[in-house]
Parts: structure tokens; C-alpha cells; sequence
């Protein structure tokens, strides 16, 4: 079977559309993880996209998340100061293509180790949190 530019095209944007309903999917199971008495993430509802009607729409999409201009994955998530959110940094896992994550200040949890596959790492503050365990463990990290 050969397949021309235009097939390719629209296997290249499905997976990109699956890979962006699965980082939706773990922020929700992170939101679902844990609790938000302050509504820091009242914006994260069902019917709603983390990146709203563009790539990098503060206005229309998930408050403290931003995502790439090519597939829509979430590149970026602060929630620095929320201090009543808990949830477990396990459920970000999922975020492979996320570059900022800063949750300092916040009531989350969990092992430092299962942020190893965010490879794409390249700033991370999880400063006054219950985050615990080495960092020797994101070496591989950028």
C-alpha cells in the first residue's frame, strides 16, 4: 500500500489529535487526584480544551497551561501558589512534551521519580510541596 503527502498528513495530525486527548486525559486525572478548595483549577472542565481556541490562548483555555502550536500538546503548567491544591505528580507522567512544570507552593505529592518521562524538561520547581524522593532520577532531563 502506498500512501501519498495527503494520507500522511492526516495519520500525522490523528496521532497528534490522540496525543493531545491523552495530555488532557492526565491533567484531568491529576485535577481528579487530589483536591482544589481555592478553584485554582476551575477552569479544567469537560467540554473544554487545556489550550482553548489556540495553541497559547491564556483567555479561552485551561488557566497555567500552555501547549505547542503544532499538535496542541500541553508544554507548560503553573500552578505556583495554589496552595490548597493537592494531587499526586504521578498523573503527569503522560505530559511527555511538557518543558515547564511548576507546582511550588502547592500541597501535591508523590515521588520525584515518576516525572522521568517528561524528557523534555526544562525547568522544574516543585519547591514547598510533599514531592519526594531524588533528582538523580531526572538526570537524563535536559
Amino acid at each position: 500500500m502506498v500512501v501519498g503527502p495527503m494520507g500522511l498528513m492526516v495519520a500525522v495530525m490523528a496521532l497528534a489529535a490522540g496525543a493531545a486527548a491523552d495530555d488532557t486525559a492526565a491533567l484531568r486525572a491529576f485535577k481528579a487526584s487530589g483536591d482544589d478548595p481555592d478553584g485554582v483549577l476551575r477552569t479544567w472542565t469537560e467540554g473544554t480544551a487545556p489550550c482553548g481556541e489556540g495553541w497559547d490562548s491564556s483567555g479561552s483555555g485551561w488557566k497555567g497551561v500552555r501547549c505547542d502550536a503544532r499538535g496542541g500538546r500541553v508544554t507548560y503548567l503553573d500552578r505556583e501558589g495554589s496552595s490548597g491544591l493537592t494531587g499526586s505528580v504521578a498523573g503527569l507522567a503522560p505530559l511527555t512534551q511538557l518543558t515547564t512544570l511548576d507546582l511550588s507552593s502547592t500541597g501535591v505529592t508523590g515521588s520525584v521519580a515518576g516525572l522521568a518521562p517528561l524528557t523534555q524538561l526544562t525547568t522544574l520547581d516543585l519547591s514547598s510541596t510533599g514531592v519526594t524522593g531524588s533528582v538523580a532520577g531526572l538526570a537524563p532531563l535536559t
